[in-house]
């Protein structure tokens, strides 16, 4: 965000700190959830704004100079804008590190590194498009994705400005000049408009976080700057005025109507936008919305919006780590030391620096102080990283190895395993060391699963809720909990949000004349680390037809952005298709629990579209497997994990809180109408509460995923399963 202009630049104009004050302004609510559902749009005004200030600065500057000095110009974004990013960066890194877990102080310190660099959004495009890193909790530097576009603006802007001024207005009258400008400015707003609407749909987190998503919202205000002086041949006073009320309203309605459902920027970011025009259009009117922007408190909120954008959110996520849902007032009290801190830092960091006049009289001190800020900046994001790393140390607490007896392909005698038993240790629960099949296996596979899950998995389940410390040994180690993905996510076998079909991901015994196919969403993808192992035992062919968040059921689910999900809905009737075509021995469904555009989705209708999926599949003569879904978590495991490290039962979710009965009784009433198979799966994590670690391994990578070591483990409950749903008539 620009701050305001001094010395040759003139006064700034009032109406523009009131703008900055109301654009913060319905930013710091929409992120304390004190009203504004639409508050995010805030950040639009501010880019209006900032493209407006900063050309307008450029051309005054090529007007009476003849030329743009970009030494001068980035000594004073250096001055005014890195003294208060620095600070807070390292505030929120050293906090970050006393007050989070390890897990999320190390993310903070990244991206501590990516802010320190100016490509924070970036950073938080790539994790906002990553399937499973939309369900973490937020970063304290999220809100730097928009510091990052407007800085990366800053970079870019003056040096292409100037070098189209040079080639084309030397030597010429000024009006060249002016169209030259208009032309760029139209040019490059109309290419990201274009960019933007299209990611909005295909990939809104590039969409909303993309450099070239936003640079149109830039470009509008350059383009205001670039005709500023025609304003008053727009008409009468009295029209511009209330042209401005009627911006005004149009950045209230975007403020208080949109919503996270709100497909934004998309074509939706014009409300705010064209509400920023019309205001600044407005000014120097008596009549227009000055007088209101203009009073006191505004002024004092805008003067200081830079660094009250800067503190609020980190402020707010500490406040979220530590205090279990924060009321209203908790909120409030949050906000205001975050005025505080914003105060503090205006007086003392960011107006002497800007002022201070060996920095002022040499632009090289300038941008030779910004480039040691942005670098210090980076250092302490880089021992952020050591610390995080070093944090908690080992519990000295060995788990028994968790292993499990295949299933025998024909019946035979199992043979006895062992594995390393645990080091006794204060806090430690007695773990069974052997995970194995003590009798011949010659019951029916249903028979024989409720076998081992009773007398196998469950003690050792039981045993492991009891453990207060967190294995040495544990699998996979902390750090690498969220990345412990099944391999569908990274061999492009899990199909994108956009992407209506799946490339041919075949698995198991390829050459095997028994396939199975999984179908689904991410829910019934974490089954195949255990299907694959199943598959290569038996001489099945898997095939993975899965898609990011879209269920197998037939009904129309909300996308995590709040948008209806039509590609879910051709994908699946193309893959249902593509199934039937396929004849495959069983067809294996797990669903997530889903939200429709307008909310949750009702169990009756949930339960017609899973009858619409099965009973095509069953009117094709295939086989049906449902399974459960895991059982849900309060929280990312990894981070109660590492909060908890020598008290780890605390991290137990009581069985009744995790399962989602209602889901199951569905599961069962469709298998029972159309004589297919259901099966439970909360045995496999829980007994009468469900452990973060089983053994000497993480069960979650995330809420409600299993880790890929889990699944891997869980390999013989799920071969029998299979075998069971095989074997029925």
């Amino acid at each position: 965000m620009e701050r305001p202009k001094s010395g040759a630049s003139g006064p700034l104009l009032p109406e523009i700190e009131g703008l900055r004050a109301l654009a913060v302004l319905s930013v710091l609510l929409y992120h304390a959830h004190l009203g504004f559902s639409g508050g995010y749009v805030g950040v639009d005004v501010f880019f209006v704004v900032s493209g407006f200030l900063i050309t307008g600065l450029l051309q005054r500057e090529f007007a009476g100079t003849g030329r743009i000095s970009l030494r001068e110009f980035y000594a004073r974004r250096a001055r005014r804008l890195l003294p208060a990013a620095t600070l807070v960066l390292v505030v929120t890194l050293v906090l970050s590190n006393w007050l989070l877990d390890p897990i999320r102080s190390h993310r903070n310190a990244v991206d501590t590194i990516f802010a320190a660099g100016f490509i924070a959004n970036f950073r938080f495009a790539a994790t906002g498009a990553d399937y499973f890193q939309q369900a973490l909790s937020p970063s304290t530097l999220q809100h730097w994705w928009s510091l990052a576009v407007e800085e990366q603006f800053y970079l870019v802007w003056p040096g292409l400005l100037a070098g189209v001024w040079a080639l084309v207005a030397r030597g010429r009258r000024p009006w060249a000049a002016r169209a030259s400008a208009l032309a760029l400015v139209g040019l490059l707003g109309a290419v990201s408009f274009v960019v933007g609407w299209r990611l909005t749909g295909s990939n809104p987190s590039w969409g909303y976080f993309a450099t070239w998503s936003r640079i149109w919202e830039l470009s509008v205000g350059a383009g205001i700057a670039f005709v500023w002086s025609f304003r008053e041949r727009i008409g009468p006073a009295l029209l511009r005025a209330l042209l401005g009320w009627a911006g005004l309203l149009l950045i209230a309605y975007a403020a208080l109507r949109f919503d996270g459902r709100t497909a934004f920027p998309g074509t939706a970011a014009w409300v705010p936008v064209a509400g920023t025009v019309l205001v600044l259009g407005s000014i120097g009117t008596r009549a227009g919305p000055g007088a209101l922007l203009s009073v006191r408190p505004m002024q004092w909120v805008g003067g200081r919006s830079y660094g009250l954008y800067l503190w609020h959110w980190p402020v707010l996520v500490l406040l979220e780590a530590r205090v279990t849902s924060p009321g209203p007032w908790a909120r409030i009290g949050a906000l205001a030391a975050a005025t505080l801190a914003a105060a503090a830092s205006y007086r003392f960091v960011e107006n002497p620096v800007r002022h201070r006049p060996s920095l002022v009289r040499s632009p090289w001190r300038s941008v030779s102080l910004g480039i040691t800020l942005s670098g210090l900046a980076v250092a302490a994001g880089a021992v952020g990283l050591r610390v995080s790393d070093s944090v908690g140390g080992e519990t000295g607490y060995v788990a028994p190895a968790l292993t499990t007896v295949p299933v025998p392909v024909a019946p035979a005698t199992v043979p006895t395993s062992t594995s390393a038993g645990g080091a006794t240790s204060p806090g430690a629960a007695t773990l069974p060391t052997t995970m194995e099949a003590t009798t011949t296996t010659t019951l029916a596979p249903r028979d024989e699963l409720e076998r081992r899950v009773r007398d196998e998995l469950q003690p050792f389940i039981e045993a492991s809720s009891r453990n207060d410390l967190i294995p040495d040994n544990l699998r996979p180690p902390l750090r690498e909990i969220p990345e412990d993905k099944t391999l569908l996510f990274s061999n492009g076998c899990m199909a994108k949000f956009s992407a209506l079909d799946n490339p041919t991901c075949e698995f198991g015994d390829t050459a095997g004349s028994t396939t199975i196919v999984l179908f689904g969403d991410s829910h019934v993808a974490q089954w195949f680390p255990g299907l694959d192992t199943a598959g290569e035992r038996n001489n099945w062919k898997i095939l993975a037809l899965t898609k990011m968040g879209c269920p197998s059921a037939e009904i129309t689910v909300g996308r995590y952005d709040g948008s209806a999900y039509t590609a879910c809905n051709t994908w699946r009737k193309a893959t249902i298709r593509r199934i039937v075509e396929a004849k495959p021995a069983l067809v294996v469904l797990t669903n997530f629990r889903y939200s429709g555009v307008d909310g949750r989705i009702p169990m009756d209708i949930w339960k017609r579209g899973l009858r619409r999926t099965v009973a095509q599949l069953v009117d094709a003569g295939l086989k049906v497997l449902l399974l459960s879904d895991s059982p849900s978590t309060w929280e990312e495991q990894s981070v109660c994990i590492a909060r908890h490290r020598k008290s780890l039962s605390r991290c137990n979710v009581p069985r009744n809180e995790a399962r989602r009965p209602a889901y199951i009784e569905v599961d069962r009433a469709v298998a029972e109408e159309f004589g297919v198979m259901a099966y439970e799966v909360t045995d496999w994590m829980c007994t009468s509460v469900c452990p973060a670690v089983i053994g000497d391994v993480a069960v979650y990578l995330d809420r409600n995923h299993i880790t890929n070591t889990y699944g891997e483990f869980l390999s013989p409950y799920l071969e029998l399963v299979v075998r069971a749903a095989l074997a029925r008539a």
